[in-house]
């Protein structure tokens, strides 16, 4: 029996109604009936009853609807991989990434992985995590390097913990620390990331009892950074997103030693094309030089 036929029938005992059915689904109403009589006959039993407010289920069709959603669900999964390998077989990848990630791991990644695969052409998403997430979820892209701590029920490949750091004006008296207490931060002028870019920050604060005197968020990193050169406050901020400092900044690791979990995420129970599955492996590999 063809799938469309099923889509039907699962409309009609939506709508109950042939017409409204026949209207959403492209059928005109005798149409809609000549299917489900035709459905009849095959299965063996009615389907529906009529009635002065349309139609209702049979008590045997009761019983084949939620199976009939479930093969559906299964077909549009399948519809679903299929489009992914065609996209495989296309030669493209899309990598959705945090910044910091795009400018200091995947230059190298990607030209290890395109000298491998010459013919595949990829893209590259930068966002912030929420960001980063919708591309996942709405199917525009194959993989995201994120923070562990915005996957929610995403898969996850942890592949490196990234130190967290102080970021103090290059005059800042450290009295020869060699690291900064986070308490230190108490009462300070403080520059906070937005909360959508680093959500973890105020939990982070708030967990070590520290309070500080939030001057400004930002988006940007670089934006924070400068402000952090120009004598507005101090921050915190992961050590591979520092790395992109082009300001006079003192960098102190926080005590206690704190870090953030990175790594790659996709779908749940989505197949990752051959594409994707092969990208990470090199970039595991990459990223083995990289640390060391």
């Amino acid at each position: 029996m063809e799938l469309n036929r099923y889509a039907l029938f699962l409309d009609v005992a939506t709508t109950k109604n042939f017409t409204k059915s026949g209207v959403r689904m492209g059928y005109t109403q005798s149409g809609v009936s000549h299917v489900l009589k035709s459905m009849e006959a095959e299965l063996g039993f009615p389907l529906f009853i009529r009635n002065k407010h349309g139609v209702s289920l049979t008590p045997e069709a009761e019983r084949i609807v939620p199976l009939v959603r479930e093969l559906l669900e299964v077909n549009r999964k399948l519809d679903r991989v299929i489009s992914t390998l065609n996209q495989q077989n296309e030669g493209h990848l899309t990598i959705a990434t945090l910044a910091s990630i795009s400018h200091n791991w995947l230059p190298e990644i990607v030209k290890t992985f395109l000298k491998e695969n010459p013919s595949t052409t990829l893209e590259l998403i930068e966002g912030n995590p929420k960001e980063l997430m919708s591309c996942l979820e709405q199917h525009k892209a194959d993989l995201a390097f994120i923070s562990k701590s915005s996957i929610g029920t995403m898969e996850w490949i942890p592949l490196y913990d990234d130190p967290l750091l102080a970021l103090l004006p290059e005059d800042y008296n450290t009295e020869g620390m060699k690291t900064f207490p986070i308490s230190k931060f108490e009462g300070q002028r403080f520059l906070l990331p937005a909360k959508e870019v680093y959500t973890d920050l105020p939990d982070l604060l708030v967990n070590h009892g520290v309070h500080v005197n939030v001057v400004c968020s930002a988006r940007e990193d670089l934006s924070i950074m400068h402000m952090v050169a120009s004598g507005l406050g101090m921050t915190i901020m992961p050590q591979l997103s520092a790395l992109d400092m082009k300001y006079p900044i003192t960098c102190l690791p926080l005590e206690p030693n704190l870090t953030r979990e990175l790594g790659i995420a996709y779908c749940k129970k989505e197949h990752l094309s051959a594409a994707a599955a092969r990208f990470i492996e090199l970039t595991q590999a990459v990223l083995l030089n990289i640390k060391s």
